[in-house]
Parts: structure tokens; C-alpha cells; sequence
């Protein structure tokens, strides 16, 4: 996590910017919120929803467990040249952070390997 409100702040803006885009090795992050991208071919897996990343491969793969569905499955982030998943804004709904500090959507984590 930043070690500071400033670097919050520059994590912050740097993956608002994010959003809409491709999930690659790059911008992989467990806890990213994610949706169906421009070489999904997985049917109904996610239920028309979002997820959230769950876990990572250094096979190029993600951990998705979709919203909707509740099923939990692996997409690919640049394996062979494929994106199954685009970023979405986090939800911030009923999240509170204390007074002073800023909710900081997807930040950086060791995540778990699978």
C-alpha cells in the first residue's frame, strides 16, 4: 500500500485512468474490479457483471470470482496475445475511510498464486 496521502493519491489517478482498459501483466492487481474485455469467448461465466482479480499466475492468467454468477474462474491477461478482462471503477459504495485519508481503489498487493 502508498506509504503516504501523496502517493495515495498518485496510485489513485494512475488507475482512474486505467479504467476501461485491458487487464495486462502491468496493471494486474488482486482486488482490481474487472469485466468481460475484448477477447472474451467464456459464455455466461461472469452473468453480464463485474468481479473482483482473486489470485494470479505467472502462466499470464487472472483468478476472476464474478459478482452476479458467484463462479470463480482464470482469464487471460496477454497469454498469447488474448485480454479477457477490461478494469472498472471500484465500489466504493458502504467503504469509509478515516477522517483525512481517501479510499485508494486497486492498490498493489502480493496477492496468492494458483
Amino acid at each position: 500500500p502508498p506509504d503516504n496521502l501523496e502517493e495515495a493519491r498518485s496510485v489513485r489517478s494512475i488507475m482512474a485512468a486505467a479504467v476501461g482498459a485491458v487487464v495486462t501483466s502491468a496493471s494486474l492487481r488482486i482486488g482490481a474490479r474487472v469485466k468481460r474485455g475484448p477477447d472474451w469467448k467464456w459464455g455466461q461465466q461472469d452473468g453480464h457483471g463485474e468481479g473482483v482479480i482473486i489470485g494470479t499466475s505467472p502462466a499470464g492468467l487472472a483468478r476472476v470470482k464474478w459478482d452476479r454468477s458467484g463462479e470463480t474462474n482464470s482469464y487471460r491477461v496477454g497469454q498469447g496475445g488474448a485480454h479477457d478482462l477490461m478494469l472498472v471503477a471500484a465500489k466504493t459504495e458502504g467503504v469509509s475511510c478515516p477522517q483525512g485519508h481517501e479510499l485508494v481503489p486497486f492498490a498493489q498487493s502480493p496477492g496468492r498464486r494458483f
